[in-house]
């Protein structure tokens, strides 16, 4: 009996220090260096951690914002606006009902958080700097990635971008 219970508590403590070696790993950026050109013809550029929003797709010297940006996406989504963005008052039982009644690929798996914030607007090339710099967005990630849903959650204003 000694010889299972010490086998359980080794199995127990692979298996935890299994989950800690997964946690630990970087997670990949899939928005990192991509274009995604949204409904009304503007053009949203991600870097690595930047991002610029400008008005009309492939203009690039006059109106826009840019600003720094951090994706989630799954269980990290939730995670996050759910204790980062807690303000915001959006709960996990509200998501996971969401997830439950949602379309086919409004699954969990697909559920995503941008955190952006503007550092300065560019208009007419004077930049200001935004009363509101912190803008997060919630939504879905679509069509093997190349297809985004979003809401702007202080202004619940619904965005779809296609991938360029």
């Amino acid at each position: 009996m000694k010889k299972f219970w010490i086998c359980l508590i080794a199995i127990l403590c692979l298996v935890g220090c299994g989950n800690k070696k997964e946690e630990e790993q970087p997670k990949v950026n899939e928005m990192a260096n991509t274009v995604w050109i949204a409904s009304d013809g503007s053009e949203m550029v991600f870097g690595e951690t930047e991002m610029n929003w400008y008005k009309d797709e492939g203009i690039h010297d006059d109106n826009y914002y840019t600003g720094t940006y951090e994706y989630y996406r799954g269980q990290d989504a939730v995670k996050f606006i759910t204790t980062k963005l807690s303000e915001y008052g959006i709960t996990e039982a509200e998501l996971e009902e969401i997830f439950a009644n949602g379309v086919e690929e409004e699954t969990k798996e697909n559920f995503v958080v941008f955190n952006l914030v503007y550092s300065g607007i560019v208009i007419g090339g004077e930049t200001t700097i935004p009363e509101r710099p912190l803008v997060p967005w919630f939504g879905f990630i679509l069509e093997n990635g190349t297809y985004l849903e979003v809401v702007n959650m202080n202004t619940t204003s619904y965005y779809e971008f296609t991938k360029k």
